[in-house]
């Protein structure tokens, strides 16, 4: 048995292999099938013998009996949707340490979107000149802000140090919604 260095999959045209493992159009496996039969059947039915997986030294190659244009624009709209969806980022959001309550709860709401949405959340500090000696102060404040934030988002990790605070938080994995997910694309 010849092996063909061929990228996968491929269109037979007959010059390939003697024998084939089959499925056809209708789900039927034909184990052990004349190649010449099959690209007949194929041709009767407008379908084309199209080979995934070459056979190995005591082993067919496995084709099936499709449409391959068809099946190639369904694959390359398949690759598109997965390019198309969400690709996780990183969010950075500046706070003082003289913030209003108001401009806070802004922020945070901003902050809980992005965490929802799949992305990850930088709160950022900068103390200036005598805001330095209010680091405790600025810890409280990144507390709340974590607290707050709790249900949607998860620590990463925290950096203390004057005169920068950050407070990274990383969304919470929802099985849940996962599985309502991969059961959207399923049914798609």
């Amino acid at each position: 048995m010849s092996t063909i260095n061929k990228n996968l999959p491929f269109i037979v045209d007959g010059n390939e292999f003697r024998f084939i493992k089959l499925l056809d159009n209708n789900d039927m496996f034909h184990k052990d099938i004349l190649l010449k039969s099959a690209i007949d059947m194929a041709q009767q039915k407008e379908l084309d013998i199209v080979c995934f997986k070459n056979g190995a030294e005591n082993e067919l190659p496995f084709c099936k009996m499709i449409n391959f244009g068809k099946w190639k624009y369904n694959e390359d709209k398949k690759k598109k949707k997965l390019n198309k969806e969400h690709k996780k980022t990183t969010k950075e959001i500046r706070i003082s340490i003289d913030i209003e309550d108001n401009d806070l709860d802004h922020k945070v709401k901003q902050a809980r979107e992005f965490l929802v949405r799949g992305d990850d959340v930088i709160f950022s500090m900068f103390l200036k000149g005598r805001q330095k000696t209010r680091l405790k102060d600025a810890i409280e404040k990144m507390n709340n802000v974590k607290d707050t934030c709790s249900d949607v988002g998860i620590e990463g990790s925290r950096k203390n140090i004057a005169p920068n605070i950050t407070l990274r938080l990383s969304p919470v994995v929802n099985k849940k919604q996962d599985k309502q997910k991969e059961e959207e694309t399923k049914d798609e």
